[in-house]
């Protein structure tokens, strides 16, 4: 999947070299891909991060048009 996307691969070198953690970026990379697939909560869940995850708001893109998004109740 890295080599589509042309990102580099997550290995201990790359990490050391550029500052990360090896956990965090796991978990970013979970995040986008079980997002996309609906098992977020339940990755939550595992980690037991969910009482913190879930209460900050949520940032990114709206899931309806304007226009759909004032037929909602």
């Amino acid at each position: 999947m890295r080599t589509r996307g042309k990102i580099a691969k997550l290995s201990n070198a790359f990490v050391t070299t550029n500052g990360l953690d090896m956990r965090t970026e796991l978990r970013r990379e979970r995040r986008v891909e079980l997002a996309v697939e609906g098992f977020r909560y339940w990755d939550l869940n595992r980690w037991k991060t969910a009482e913190i995850e879930l209460v900050k708001p949520i940032l990114g893109n709206y899931f309806f048009k304007p226009s759909l998004a004032r037929l909602l109740p």
